[in-house]
């Protein structure tokens, strides 16, 4: 390991350790093991957006980053998250993991500190979280850890409905639904066998395309619409107020659409 840890560059180290650290836990799978993997894998992705907005511009492929927005960037979680987000659009690339998938783990952290019922997250959570970080270091940084960690594959673990089962937290369970039809919709795109689909970053992007090609009424667009903008407000930190009634009935329409698209694919 230490062999290994030596071909990563000094500033990479410290995100690194974080992520092993988590995996660690990950592989003992007890109950207090299982917490401290979510929240490190957590804590590793935060740290990686850290560093790489301090860095010199020479180190990041010279991306510039005025002090201010530096400063903005680096105060919350959120706010990292979105920094990340508006990163990768000016390096026009797509997303590694959706950012809302990255929220939720985040949300599902949280939980743990808040919940007080002794909530133990679930495998595929945690598994989640860690191709989460794996991704965000590599986007960030250039490196795969995947070898280093011994890990032989990795794919995205999409969050579940039986983690909102756990912990009844309706933004959560928008999230995921909300991911789950993203990725629905991204799928039946490449139906097309348009090579612009895999250019497309965001889901506003995606449901433009897909409203060129198929026309749909003004009131599902109008839904979808409202579902992108609660989504961004969750994603970015923002204060808003989900009333479990509403997210009952976007949830239920975006479930339906994504069974439509699903079932055309």
């Amino acid at each position: 390991m230490t062999d290994q840890l030596h071909r990563l560059e000094p500033w990479m180290r410290g995100s690194f350790e974080l992520i092993r650290h988590a995996n660690g836990h990950l592989s003992e799978a007890g109950d207090t093991d299982r917490r401290l993997a979510l929240i490190g894998f957590d804590n590793a992705i935060e740290v990686c957006i850290d560093v790489f907005i301090r860095l010199h511009p020479k180190l990041r492929d010279g991306f510039q980053i005025s002090r201010e927005e530096a400063e903005r960037a680096r105060q919350t979680f959120h706010s990292k998250i979105e920094f990340l987000d508006r990163y990768l659009a000016a390096a026009s690339r797509p997303a590694p993991i959706p950012i809302e998938a990255i929220v939720w783990y985040h949300q599902l952290r949280n939980e743990l500190y808040h919940s007080g019922n002794g909530m133990v997250p679930e495998i595929h959570a945690i598994e989640g979280s860690r191709d989460a970080a794996i991704q965000v270091f590599k986007a960030l940084f250039g490196v795969d850890v995947s070898p280093m960690l011994e890990i032989t594959s990795t794919r995205t673990a999409y969050p579940q409905a039986s983690a909102f089962e756990s912990t009844g937290n309706v933004e959560m369970e928008f999230l995921r639904v909300f991911i789950e039809f993203e990725n629905a919709l991204r799928e039946f795109l490449r139906g097309y066998h348009d090579e612009q689909v895999e250019s497309l970053r965001s889901v506003a992007e995606l449901w433009r395309y897909y409203k060129q090609r198929d026309p749909t009424s003004e009131e599902l667009d109008g839904l979808v619409k409202q579902a992108i903008e609660t989504r961004n407000q969750i994603a970015h930190g923002q204060k808003v107020e989900i009333k479990p009634d509403s997210v009952i009935s976007i949830v239920a329409r975006l479930m339906e659409l994504k069974a439509s698209l699903e079932d055309r694919t």
